[in-house]
């Protein structure tokens, strides 16, 4: 038979049904508020007011390449594997314990980063030329059917 666990232990007691009783210790109630208090260091700052701009193309530009989905996928695991651990300590152990997860975030992170340039230099070609009236053609073509 399993004995009945010790109050002592335990410091709150939270009764979901008539049945059920689930009790949560006291050092899972201040991870829980520790973890919440913090901050995510990929994210943007809470504090920070934002200010309108009229350079919204800019800002749209400096939004996008603060995205970091491998990283923030990266944190996230570490996050939830070493939730004991302190903030900083979690990624580097989880990198230690996980490296070809690590590289494989690193090497998606910087093809990310790199197609976002990219893109951003066309768009800013392809806009400069427009300008300018230049034409662009294409010299792809595609084989079509003789309609004679």
């Amino acid at each position: 038979m399993m004995e009945k666990p010790n109050d002592s232990n335990y410091n709150r007691t939270f009764n979901f049904g008539e049945s059920s009783d689930v009790k949560l210790s006291s050092t899972l109630n201040t991870q829980a508020a520790e973890i919440e208090e913090e901050c995510d260091p990929l994210g943007q700052d809470a504090n920070k007011s934002q200010q309108k701009d009229s350079d919204e193309l800019g800002h749209l530009i400096a939004k996008v390449l603060r995205f970091h989905p491998f990283m923030r996928l990266f944190n996230v695991c570490a996050t939830s594997m070493y939730l004991d651990k302190e903030k900083g300590a979690r990624m580097r152990l989880f990198s230690r314990v996980h490296p070809k997860f690590r590289r494989a975030c690193m090497i998606g992170e910087f093809a990310f980063t790199t197609l976002l340039a990219v893109l951003i230099i066309l768009a800013i070609y392809f806009t400069i030329m427009k300008f300018f009236g230049i034409q662009i053609t294409w010299p792809i073509v595609l084989p079509a059917p003789c309609l004679s």
